[in-house]
């Protein structure tokens, strides 16, 4: 809870050590695993680094300490921007240092329990800030308070998009950014479809509304469409609806989500007096005008493919200013790059952070534990079986975060990056290490 809530945190007590909070945390637990581990029950700093997951963890711990250490030393950013960096990139993988081992079945439930609430209360914002500002023109007061505090932290830096405070624009939700919050809807609702029974079809179909009317109501399009699409991968097992096998059960549920999605639309449409559909119509007609190339930039006069091509044909050039970012990459601060972070193509700012051969090592790596998850699940016997319920979450929150890339990051945020090594735990501890071609369901019970 506290990942989620830092950031309103931060606002109310104008200070960013709020975020400290979740670390604090996981230290306690830290310290008291490794002081009761035995030799049948090792702690965490009993870690074995020999695994690819865990050996791309410390390259890339290595890699911010290296970024962050040469460039504070030489005063390209200030101590406190390193200080920023090294909380926000590195404290993260604590997360991973203390779930890798395994927790119990009670404590595991109990985080996604929190992650699942998390996410319905981000998601409630967010359809309240989308209405209050679409419907009735009115800016909630929270809003003016985060847009004093990013002013105080930021500076003139955000002074060009006021979406925050704009009666008439989108929501931007309870988090940083319209994107961050979006993310946390969505892991919210993969957390909770983690915790219910697979044959729950009218529970599976109302926890999926619950999260996905919000977050069609705060018109976050990048977010949706992830949420859907992951959805359909394992939610519907979209892999075997393409290949033509389709099974009763899951074409029942899909029709269910379809009729209660429509239906709580509607619902909330009636009780404002129908001016959420003009809302809407007048958002998805921007949207479409941005993707169809109507709509163009003030910057550069193109449409959003077409600044989408030429920013991949001029970013070698852009990169190649600063060689050593094409392989170690430009570093975790705002105060020194090669490319402003935060632009509309995330692998970019990806890429320049982490630097090309570790950006197709995560990537690929990435994809790969995917792939092996969704084949693992596919192959256990019982549904139930709680491995299956914490990959699908896992490989859930990769997917998402992934297909984000495509427009904004969100791995980079400081509420996101501790779920993203979560996963990776999630992956380390569950994950069998074959099991696409195994002709029996692998032992990862024990």
């Amino acid at each position: 809870m506290s990942l989620a809530l830092s950031f309103p945190l931060q606002v109310y007590f104008n200070s960013p050590l709020s975020a400290l909070l979740p670390y604090l945390g996981i230290l306690l637990m830290f310290v008291l695993d490794s002081a009761t581990a035995s030799e049948n029950t090792p702690g965490v700093s009993n870690w074995n680094s020999g695994k690819p997951i865990r050996v791309l963890i410390i390259i890339y711990v290595a890699l911010v300490v290296f970024q962050t250490a040469w460039q504070t030393i030489f005063k390209f950013i200030s101590f406190y921007q390193g200080i920023t960096a090294i909380a926000v990139f590195v404290f993260p993988a604590v997360f991973f240092l203390y779930f890798r081992k395994g927790v119990a079945e009670k404590e595991i439930r109990t985080i996604l329990i929190f992650i699942a609430v998390a996410g319905l209360i981000v998601g409630g914002y967010f359809a309240y800030d989308s209405i209050s500002k679409l419907v009735f023109h009115k800016v909630p007061e929270y809003n003016m308070y985060v847009h004093q505090y990013q002013l105080g932290r930021l500076g003139d830096s955000i002074g060009e998009n006021p979406s925050r405070t704009s009666a008439t624009s989108r929501s931007m939700g309870l988090l940083e950014k319209h994107t961050v919050s979006a993310a946390w809807i969505s892991i919210g609702c993969f957390a909770a479809l983690s915790l219910l029974p697979q044959h729950a079809i009218i529970q599976r179909v109302l926890g999926m509304t619950a999260y996905g009317v919000p977050l069609a109501l705060g018109m976050n399009f990048t977010g949706l469409i992830g949420f859907l699409l992951v959805l359909l991968l394992f939610e519907f097992d979209g892999y075997s609806f393409v290949r033509g096998i389709t099974d009763r059960r899951t074409l029942l549920k899909l029709f269910y989500s379809i009729c209660a999605f429509i239906a709580a639309i509607l619902i909330v449409s009636f009780f404002i007096d129908g001016g959420l559909i003009q809302a809407a119509h007048k958002v998805v007609k921007a949207q479409f005008e941005v993707i169809s190339g109507e709509h163009v930039s003030r910057v550069s006069g193109h449409g959003y493919f077409v600044d989408l091509l030429s920013a991949l044909v001029s970013f070698p050039g852009i990169i190649s200013k600063f060689p050593p970012a094409i392989i170690l990459g430009d570093g975790f601060t705002p105060g020194f790059g090669v490319l402003a972070k935060g632009g509309d193509y995330g692998f970019l700012d990806t890429i320049c952070r982490l630097g090309v051969p570790l950006f197709v090592a995560v990537f690929a790596g990435f994809i790969r534990l995917i792939r092996r998850s969704f084949w693992q699940i596919r192959l256990l016997n019982s549904k139930e079986d709680i491995h299956a319920n914490h990959l699908r979450f896992a490989a859930s929150v990769m997917a998402y975060i992934l297909f984000a890339e495509i427009h904004y990051s969100v791995w980079s945020s400081k509420s996101i990056l501790p779920i993203v090594f979560l996963c990776l735990a999630i992956f380390s501890s569950c994950l069998a290490p074959s099991t696409r071609r195994s002709s029996s369901v692998p032992n990862i019970v024990k």
